[in-house]
């Protein structure tokens, strides 16, 4: 293999390759044993909150249309960035490619209407409002949405209890239409997802219908090839309603979320990438949360917002956006605040 660099320096999203008199320098994610990880992941720049469910005096619970963003760098309070294509939509899925975020499925406030199959796209750089660029195979709601470097992948999900894995190609930006390219090994909605390099991870979620039954189950398909997920682990606490799904480059990680029938959790679960195996405790979320969204940096997992047992705001949604660290087993804080308080929303990076 040859390698020719006409510039001092190639940036890409987690390393660099740098041209220099003394010799070729690449700077990246190295794992504990030295092995080199281009994670397909974590961000570096800022995380991005979409859509969901808020408080809306004086009508009370509104679908948000809102994709607000912070800083990894100052986190902070997050501040209003732009608009889906759609102002009623909360339970969707979220994606990140290198350059653009992606809100696909949902579900409207108004038990009347039907769930909705669009795919937004919305670029890290030069936001406003969001594309429709497209549809899933079916109008869902309540998935669970994975990224590798091309493609986004939407597992499970509402009405019903869906076992479907589609995926669609990040590449264009209109006329795009998902295929089904597998099945996860139980039919369920409202679990959390997590991403390696090279498979997504389908964790927990639930069985309709009412009682809803909560899944401890660790799904892991191949990015490679389209095929059917395997079970690979359990979860330590078997949970429910959107437990928020983070990843570094070794581990998954699952954050909050509610047990059988209705318990909220602040239990912090953590399975690694390299072998299959159970799931781990090694921290706690600052507050006993559920519907909470997951966003990556390459260093931390964030939680934000959901809905909590005691809340300042009328509908219990919560404001936070917490952090913990990969590199220690610690207890997440409390770092800033969403624009607005909401739950239900899909969480992504840059």
């Amino acid at each position: 293999m040859s390698l020719k660099i006409n510039k001092d320096k190639i940036q890409f999203r987690n390393f660099s390759i740098t041209n220099t008199a003394d010799g070729i320098y690449i700077d990246g994610t190295f794992t504990a044993n030295g092995q080199f990880v281009d994670s397909t992941f974590g961000g570096t720049v800022n995380g991005y909150n979409a859509g969901g469910e808020a408080h809306n005096p004086p009508s009370g619970q509104q679908e948000s249309n809102v994709v607000d963003k912070f800083p990894f760098a100052s986190e902070g309070t997050a501040t209003d960035a732009g608009d889906l294509s759609e102002s009623v939509r909360n339970s969707t899925s979220a994606h990140s490619s290198d350059t653009h975020g992606f809100k696909s499925g949902g579900e409207r406030g108004n038990a009347s209407l039907p769930p909705v199959s669009t795919i937004d796209k919305f670029s890290f750089t030069s936001f406003t409002t969001a594309t429709d660029i497209g549809d899933l195979t079916a109008a869902r709601h309540s998935m669970m949405g994975h990224s590798s470097r091309v493609s986004g992948y939407v597992a499970g999900g509402a009405p019903g209890n869906s076992n479907v894995i589609e995926k669609f190609p990040f590449s264009l930006d209109s006329g795009v239409t998902a295929t089904d390219v597998g099945d996860i090994t139980v039919a369920r909605s409202f679990g959390s997802a997590q991403n390696s390099g090279t498979h997504g991870y389908s964790t927990g979620g639930g069985v309709s219908p009412p009682p809803i039954t909560a899944q401890n189950v660790i799904d892991k398909f191949t990015f490679a090839s389209d095929n059917n997920a395997g079970d690979v682990g359990d979860l330590t606490i078997a949970t429910r309603n959107v437990t928020s799904g983070q990843s570094s480059s070794e581990n998954g990680y699952a954050s909050g979320g509610t047990t059988a029938p209705t318990p909220r959790v602040s239990t912090i679960q953590r399975f690694p990438f390299a072998v299959d195996t159970d799931a781990s405790s090694v921290g706690n979320l600052a507050t006993v949360t559920n519907v909470n969204a997951g966003v990556s940096s390459t260093v931390k997992g964030y939680s934000c917002g959901g809905v909590v047992p005691t809340s300042p705001d009328p509908d219990n949604f919560n404001f936070d956006i917490e952090a913990f660290p990969f590199a220690s087993d610690s207890a997440a804080t409390d770092v800033g605040d969403l624009s607005q308080a909401r739950s239900l929303m899909g969480g992504c990076q840059d």
